[in-house]
């Protein structure tokens, strides 16, 4: 924190960071009553923002390695969506922060909604659908979650984005999901899309089925608490 407040902001440089820090600074601002967490996280974001998100697109990079190339990683982006996600779902509705982190997940999720796959899946390279081109778990999951969450809240539009998130848990309850209950289909451990094979999983991309898997409950009318 004192490292921010002096100035010093370049610590999430990389896309994973937000969904590793951000929900974190927001529930501690919570607990502690501190608002300081919010400013901190919103100039470490901010400075995120300015270095990985592509405007045009809705998208981020994964990297600066990345920036004007064109690639947007699936699961970079479905951390970027998860971190927005849990922020706004602490994040108080008259705080003065809020409405960027909104504005973003909009934007995000109305490039979402037109890059999806036929088969309900998100491709590992988002805009290139040659590239890679079989399932892929993690960033599916995390973009149902949000997306799920963003309908079942009233901030999407259901007439829009419920066909979004119903054929994206089609894919991941019926392909996704192996008969011996693993989850696969999971890209390993990365930094930029790659091929994931029915055999792979990861607690991670567990972890954003389940995530999925309540928002989607809630849209069925579940209690998912």
């Amino acid at each position: 924190m004192a490292s921010v407040q002096a100035g010093h902001r370049d610590y999430w440089n990389y896309v994973d960071a937000l969904n590793m820090a951000m929900p974190s600074f927001a529930r501690m601002s919570l607990i502690d009553h501190d608002p300081s967490y919010l400013d901190a996280m919103q100039k470490l974001f901010s400075t995120t923002e300015h270095k990985l998100y592509n405007e045009f697109t809705g998208l981020w990079y994964r990297d600066a390695r990345f920036k004007g190339s064109g690639v947007f990683w699936s699961r970079g982006n479905g951390w970027a969506l998860a971190a927005l996600t849990k922020v706004l779902q602490v994040l108080p509705a008259d705080d003065p922060r809020r409405p960027e982190y909104l504005r973003v997940f909009k934007k995000m999720a109305a490039t979402l909604a037109v890059v999806q796959r036929r088969d309900g899946f998100w491709n590992s390279d988002l805009l290139n659908p040659r590239d890679h081109g079989g399932p892929e778990t993690s960033g599916t999951a995390f973009f149902a979650f949000g997306l799920g969450w963003g309908i079942n809240t009233g901030i999407l539009d259901a007439a829009r984005y419920r066909p979004v998130v119903d054929k994206a848990w089609t894919a991941l309850s019926t392909k996704a999901l192996q008969a011996d209950g693993k989850v696969g289909y999971v890209q390993p451990v990365g930094d930029r899309p790659a091929t994931a094979k029915a055999t792979d999983t990861a607690a991670y991309g567990v972890g954003a089925f389940l995530l999925a898997g309540q928002q989607v409950a809630k849209l069925q009318g579940c209690s998912a608490e």
